[in-house]
């Protein structure tokens, strides 16, 4: 009794102690002095089941077993469980019984604790969409667990075998997940994560991250792979209609552009048609007109530039043509650019730098369009006769260039917002200025693209704003190399320009232009007539639109190159359609350069060099 790993007792048939081991006594608080006194005596609280599972075992009724809570009166109660049977003397009559108790507790709380986590990992399972996995890699078993009713072939041992968890991988993922899988039990240590299309039953194809750890056997061999998996299907099509929504994006705005720059054009040219031939004769009010539509169409074509731009930025598709400059003079061509609107609004403008160099390697003109945005920005804002202020130093290893100006200001809950992409803040509270909201996000992707940061700041609405643009030193600045010398071009009188645009306007426009420069020019209106002149007119520059019906830009193009042999008249695409894979057709197609609408005399003269 006193060796039993529980708690014994041996009661006669009125139910009076005889013996008790020390484990009961200590368990049940009892000393030495229980032995002959009656048991109903020390527990009178001692549940109902216990009796009777006593006077039973007195009648000679077999082994019972009770849970229940007991104590001695005035005592705390414990849990137990109980076994009860007859104790019999050596002629076999019942003389007593033998009761057997143990705590349980400590064993309660820990299965109950057990059984909460086991709840609690269920939830957890069930709403991240996982379920777990247990691959006994030496018997080849797999067991899975936790079944979520979104999983295909879901449940436990759904999968019997490695074989055939990999026979339901995607045919083009099953490679690159059983790499992924050796990977990990070759490892150290033995994690992988692999995301893989899997074959549904019904046909259909489902995405899961799945991710695992492999444990290893005392010898150090792979023993077990567990992990869960994570149905990721939803998150996959929702990326993929992103991309598509991204593509239809860019294509919706290629189209805009192209269809906004074939009536940008004609107008354009005709107004530096106007500006060549009618600005000596012209009246005041005539010029002022001039001017008036040309800065409205600039700021237009500015705009549909824009859209693209931020377009081929967010895709990352726009290459910096890097190289050393002096952050002094890009400040300096920004602030010549951004001249008209600070004179339009009558402010005074600074510019102070410091006496050394700042030198950075970047794009100059990229960074010039940035500041140029940047003091436009401050122009619009800012109330006529304002001030704005541009100021560079060294901090550091960094070129610190700060753009201050008097004007309306930020509110605190705008600042956050003024680099994002179409952002219009402040509305009702700043002076409407127009724009898409495109600029700032511009100067923050151009900025970043550098290297650098960019930052608003100002104390709210009335009190001006303050922009500020780090850029990093070059370490190892290198001078500028001094361009080659060329042979001075043939100007545009001695050229022979061919123009084919199917659009009557935007062509004859364009070739009364070329005219006013001095150009000899011949006009056609299809891609067929183009190929034809060719032989004829001896061009030599040829300017052809890419979206003519029929016969398109890209195939005259082909045709102009193949008729021609060895003689190669300039040939440039002037079109609408500005993105980069456009400008690779077009190179592919044979074109020397690729141009859009609408053109400006100096683009047009730069051409004939």
């Amino acid at each position: 009794m006193q060796c039993a790993p529980v708690a014994v007792a041996v009661l006669d048939r009125e139910m009076r102690y005889v013996a008790a081991s020390r484990r009961w006594l200590d368990e049940h608080q009892l000393d030495d002095s229980a032995i002959g006194r009656s048991h109903d005596e020390l527990f009178p609280e001692a549940p109902r089941r216990w009796r009777e599972d006593q006077y039973r075992a007195l009648e000679g009724e077999t082994l019972r077993e009770g849970e229940g809570t007991v104590a001695r009166a005035g005592s705390a109660l414990q849990l137990l469980r109980w076994r009860i049977c007859p104790w019999r003397d050596a002629g076999g009559e019942i003389c007593g019984v033998i009761m057997f108790t143990e705590r349980i507790a400590d064993r309660k709380d820990a299965e109950e604790s057990a059984r909460r986590d086991k709840l609690r990992l269920q939830l957890a399972l069930d709403a991240a969409s996982l379920i777990s996995f247990d691959w006994d890699i030496q018997r080849d078993e797999v067991r899975r667990y936790n079944p979520y009713a979104a999983l295909p072939a879901a449940g436990e041992q759904a999968f019997r075998s490695f074989q055939a968890v990999l026979d339901a991988v995607h045919p083009d993922d099953r490679d690159r997940f059983l790499a992924d899988v050796r990977a990990a039990m070759n490892n150290e240590g033995g994690r992988y994560e692999s995301e893989i299309r899997v074959l549904c039953p019904d046909g259909a194809t489902a995405w899961f991250l799945e991710r695992g750890r492999v444990e290893r056997d005392a010898k150090g061999q792979p023993a077990r792979l567990i992990g869960v998996v994570q149905d990721v299907t939803k998150r996959k099509r929702a990326e993929e209609a992103l991309r598509e929504a991204d593509r239809r994006k860019d294509e919706f705005l290629a189209t805009l552009a192209h269809e906004l720059r074939n009536p940008l054009a004609p107008i354009c040219n005709g107004m530096q048609i106007l500006r060549r031939t009618l600005a000596e004769q012209a009246a005041d009010r005539d010029r002022h007109l001039l001017d008036m539509m040309e800065r409205q169409v600039c700021a237009l074509t500015r705009l549909v530039d824009e859209l693209l731009e931020i377009s081929r930025i967010s895709r990352g598709r726009i290459e910096l043509r890097k190289e050393w400059t002096d952050i002094a003079s890009v400040l300096r061509n920004a602030l010549e650019t951004s001249q008209p609107q600070v004179e339009k609004g009558r402010h005074r403008a600074t510019l102070r730098l410091p006496s050394a160099l700042l030198p950075i390697h970047g794009d100059p003109m990229r960074l010039t369009q940035v500041f140029t945005n940047i003091v436009n920005n401050a122009a619009k804002y800012t109330p006529a006769g304002g001030r704005i202020e541009i100021e560079a130093e060294r901090q550091g290893d960094a070129a610190v260039v700060k753009i201050r100006d008097n004007g309306c200001g930020i509110s605190c809950e705008a600042l956050p917002r003024v680099f994002d992409l179409f952002a219009q803040v402040d509305e009702g509270t700043r002076p409407t200025a127009g724009g898409l909201g495109i600029g700032l996000a511009l100067v923050r992707r151009l900025i970043e693209l550098h290297g650098g940061e960019v930052e608003a700041r100002s104390e709210g609405l009335g009190k001006g704003s303050e922009f500020c643009v780090s850029l990093p030193l070059d370490p190892a600045p290198r001078a500028p190399q001094p361009c080659s010398a060329t042979e001075p071009q043939a100007p545009m009188s001695a050229k022979r320009v061919l123009v084919i645009d199917d659009q009557h306007d935007v062509a004859d426009s364009l070739g009364m232009l070329l005219e006013s420069l001095g150009a000899v020019v011949r006009v056609v209106y299809d891609g067929a007539a183009g190929v034809e002149s060719c032989a004829e007119f001896e061009p030599n520059l040829i300017l052809v639109d890419l979206g003519m019906p029929q016969v398109d830009g890209y195939e005259t193009a082909r045709r102009i190159r193949a008729s021609l042999g060895d003689r190669r008249p300039t040939l440039v695409a002037l079109t609408g359609w500005g993105q980069d894979s456009d400008r690779a057709r077009s190179l592919a197609a044979g074109f020397d350069a690729h141009l859009m609408k609408p053109a400006s005399a100096e683009a047009l003269e730069a051409l004939a060099r």
